[in-house]
C-alpha cells in the first residue's frame, strides 16, 4: 500500500501498536528492564485489577529507534538513510581519539562532546576595498547556535522567551534526529565566572515528537538462577573475595512470562505543525481555506497531504524507524527476544500502515529533495555531517 498521509491532515496523533510474541521458548519467558534500588516495573491497570510489566522504556526505545537506521560499524546511518544530517563529535583524550555523535548520544545534541565541541569554518567573504580572503573561525558549538547566521546559526538568546517554531527549522537542518527524538539543551558548558551554566538557562528543549515504549499484559514470574563458578581455588583467602570475581557465587533470577506483548508508540502530530518547518500555501477548496505544502516532493502514488516537505520527511521517517525496529530491532537483551505478530493502526481510522518498500521509497525521495549531496564533496561534508573537536 503506497504511502498516504492525507488521512493524517487532521489528526492530533497517529498511534501504532506492535503485538509481540517471546522469540524462542514454549513458556514464553523474557527478561524486562530493570531500575536501581526498583527491580521490575510492575503496575496496575486503571480498574484496579489487571497487572502490567514496563518491558522497554520509553528513553530506551527512543534510543533503540534511532539504532533502527544506524549503521554501528561504519558509524553513520545506513543506506537508506544515509546523507540525512547528524553532528559528529572526534574526541581527543590524552592522546587518543575516539568518536561519538548526536544519534549514538543518550542526550544527543545536548551531549558535552557535541555541546562544548568546537566547529571551525570559514565566514562568508565580505564587501571590502581591497578585497580580503575570510580567515576560518572556530568556536565552540554551543556559542554558533548562539549565532545569527553562518553555519548552525539558531539565533538562540538570554532572557527571551523560547518558542520552537523560531528555532526548529535551523534545527532540521543540520540535525533532524534531534527534533524527531528531542534534546534539551540544559547541559553546561557556558563559561559564567569559575563555574559554568546551561546554555541560555536551560530553556531550549525540543520535545519528543516520537515516542514509544513496550510492556507486557498479565505478566507472571518465572523464577530461576545460577551459578558463578571458581575453577582454580578451593577455597576463599583474603583478597580473593566475591568483590573481586574470585569464589563460586550463586545469584536468583527473575524472568517473566506473558501473553501479550506489546510496542506501543506514538507520533505527535500537533507538535510537529507547532515547528512550523518548511513552507505552505493557503488555497481556496470548497470555499474554505485549505494548507497545501509548497512545490511537494511526494507524488502519486504516494500522497503528502497538507504536510510540508519537511513535516512529511520526519513523518515518513518515523514510520520508517518503527518498521526497522519492529522488523530488526527486537533483541533488546540476551533474554528477551522478540518478533512481531501484527501491527495496527489505533488511530487515525482512515491510515493505512505502508508496506516497507512504500514507505522506503517515500523516505528515498523526501530525503534526496531535502538533502542533496552537494558537487564535490568528499567524506562526512559528502554525507551532511558536521564535525566538532572535543578535548578532554
Amino acid at each position: 500500500m503506497p504511502l498516504d498521509l492525507s488521512s493524517l491532515n487532521d489528526a492530533a496523533r497517529l498511534l501504532v501498536n506492535g503485538e509481540l510474541d517471546v522469540a524462542l521458548g514454549g513458556g514464553r519467558r523474557f527478561q524486562p528492564t530493570g531500575f536501581p534500588d526498583l527491580g521490575p516495573a510492575l503496575f496496575k491497570d486503571v480498574d484496579g485489577e489487571t497487572d502490567w510489566l514496563l518491558v522497554e522504556s520509553v528513553q530506551s526505545v527512543a534510543n533503540r529507534l534511532e539504532a533502527a537506521c544506524w549503521d554501528d560499524a561504519e558509524e553513520h546511518y545506513d543506506v537508506t538513510c544515509d546523507r540525512i544530517p547528524f553532528v559528529r563529535s572526534e574526541i581527543n583524550l590524552g592522546g587518543r581519539l575516539r568518536t561519538t555523535s548526536t544519534p549514538q548520544e543518550a542526550h544527543r545534541l545536548a551531549s558535552p562532546y557535541i555541546l562544548a565541541g568546537n566547529i571551525t569554518f570559514t565566514p562568508q567573504a565580505q564587501s571590502q576595498n581591497p578585497p580580503q580572503s575570510p580567515q576560518p573561525v572556530t568556536e565552540p558549538l554551543w556559542q554558533r547556535l548562539r549565532s545569527t547566521s553562518g553555519p548552525l546559526a539558531m539565533r538562540l538568546e538570554d532572557d527571551v522567551p523560547f518558542r520552537l517554531r523560531n528555532h526548529a527549522g535551523q534545527l532540521f537542518q543540520f540535525d533532524p534526529g534531534s527534533l524527531l527524538h528531542g534534546a534539551w539543551l540544559s547541559t553546561k558548558v557556558v563559561p559564567a565566572g569559575n563555574s559554568k551554566s546551561a546554555l541560555c538557562g536551560g530553556k531550549v528543549r525540543f520535545p519528543r515528537v516520537i515516542s514509544g515504549f513496550v510492556e507486557a499484559k498479565n505478566p507472571r514470574t518465572a523464577q530461576s538462577g545460577g551459578v558463578k563458578r571458581e575453577r582454580i581455588r578451593d577455597q576463599s583467602e583474603e583478597g580473593a573475595d566475591a568483590e573481586s570475581g574470585f569464589g563460586s557465587v550463586p545469584f536468583p533470577r527473575t524472568d517473566f512470562t506473558s501473553g501479550e506483548i506489546f510496542a506501543r508508540f506514538n507520533l505527535d502530530l500537533s507538535l510537529l505543525r507547532t515547528l512550523a518547518l518548511g513552507t505552505w500555501v493557503q488555497q481556496q477548496v470548497n470555499g474554505q481555506n485549505q494548507r497545501s505544502p509548497q512545490s511537494p516532493l511526494l507524488q502519486a502514488p504516494a500522497q503528502q497531504g497538507m504536510f510540508t516537505n519537511e513535516e512529511a520527511f520526519l513523518v515518513t521517517w518515523a514510520i520508517y524507524k518503527i518498521q526497522r525496529f519492529l522488523s530488526h530491532g527486537l533483541s533488546l537483551r540476551s533474554g528477551c527476544q522478540f518478533v512481531l505478530k501484527r501491527i495496527t493502526v489505533e488511530g487515525p481510522a482512515g491510515f493505512t500502515w505502508p508496506t516497507e518498500t512504500d514507505v522506503t521509497t517515500a523516505l528515498t525521495t523526501l530525503k534526496d529533495g531535502l538533502f542533496p549531496q552537494h558537487p564535490g564533496s568528499q567524506g562526512w561534508v559528502a554525507r551532511n555531517v558536521t564535525t566538532v573537536n572535543w578535548e578532554g
